[in-house]
């Protein structure tokens, strides 16, 4: 089985599995400047780009019993985004907590957003400035979001965003 080294979602949901067909066929490796996450033409795939970098995860991960597919459905495509920038930004793993990571509950369009980013309040405050959830001053919206120093509690729903540097 080939090597994947990207998370497929389309609108319906994430691809469950991806086969290696009995033919050959010309395929592209695209290097996307700035956003990893990309929508193909006009059928409403949306494709993470990541690294590619043998041992490390590679797109956003669940963990505690978080569902990747339903966390995701649930995030625009500019969340997904916002969120990798973050991790690669800071170089350090995001975690998506709470209502937001796909564990039992479904959230509401007003339900804040939790984090865990286990770093100084340094790389804290600056990742929660372009999260989900940050306020903008200029717009008037209020804060919406807890990011918390940490530890992660891996028993509990959590999607983890990995830095691709």
């Amino acid at each position: 089985m080939p090597r994947v080294f990207c998370v497929l979602a389309f609108p319906q949901g994430l691809a469950e599995s991806i086969e290696q067909l009995g033919t050959q066929e010309r395929v592209y490796n695209l290097e996307i400047h700035g956003e990893h996450v990309f929508h193909v033409a006009s059928s409403g795939v949306l494709v993470h780009n990541s690294s590619g970098v043998e041992g490390r995860a590679q797109g956003p991960t669940a963990g505690g019993g978080a569902d990747l597919q339903r966390a995701l459905v649930n995030m625009t495509p500019e969340e997904i985004t916002r969120i990798q920038n973050a991790a690669n930004r800071t170089g350090q793993p995001i975690h998506v907590v709470g209502s937001r990571s796909g564990g039992s509950k479904t959230p509401r369009p007003d339900s804040d957003w939790d984090y865990v980013i286990q770093a100084n309040n340094h790389t804290r405050r600056s990742a929660g400035n372009s999260l989900p959830g940050a306020k903008n001053l200029k717009e008037g919206i209020p804060s919406n979001q807890d990011i918390f120093k940490g530890p992660l509690d891996y028993d509990r729903p959590h999607i983890t965003f990995h830095p691709d540097n």
